[in-house]
C-alpha cells in the first residue's frame, strides 16, 4: 500500500486537485504543493492556447468561405487565378500556424498572474 502511495502521489493531476481542495491540502508536502502549483500554471496555459487555437481556426474557416463565395461569383476556368486563389489560402494557413503558440513573454506573464492567485491561496487558505 505504501508503495503505492508513493506512486500515486507523484500525479501532477492528482495533487493539484489536493492542492485546490481545502479539506486535504494539508497532506501534501511544500514541495508537492509546488508542484501543483506549476503543473496548474502549465494547465491555464496549454487551455489558453487551445482557446486562441480555435479561434484562429474560426477566423480562418470565414477566410476561406469569402474565397470560396468569391471564386463562385467569377466562375473563372483562368488557371493563374487558380493557382492565384490557392497560393493565398496556403499563406493565410501557415500563417495561422505559427501564431498558435504563445510567446515567452507572454507564458511568462501569465505564469506570473497565476502565481500571484495561487501562492495566496496555499498559505492563507486554512482547512476547512
Amino acid at each position: 500500500m505504501n508503495i503505492r502511495e508513493v506512486d500515486i502521489m507523484n500525479n501532477k493531476a492528482l495533487i493539484s486537485v489536493i492542492f485546490l481542495d481545502l479539506r486535504y491540502k494539508i497532506t501534501l508536502t511544500e514541495e508537492q504543493s509546488m508542484e501543483a502549483i506549476k503543473h496548474l500554471i502549465n494547465l491555464w496555459i496549454h487551455m489558453k492556447m487551445l482557446e486562441k487555437k480555435h479561434q484562429e481556426l474560426i477566423i480562418s474557416d470565414k477566410d476561406v468561405d469569402n474565397l470560396s463565395d468569391i471564386s463562385c461569383d467569377s466562375k473563372s476556368s483562368d488557371e493563374i487565378e487558380q493557382f492565384l486563389k490557392a497560393n493565398y489560402l496556403q499563406e493565410s494557413f501557415d500563417q495561422n500556424q505559427t501564431n498558435l503558440s504563445f510567446s515567452n513573454s507572454q507564458k511568462f506573464i501569465i505564469s506570473t498572474q497565476i502565481e500571484k492567485l495561487l501562492k495566496p491561496y496555499h498559505i492563507e487558505q486554512n482547512r476547512i
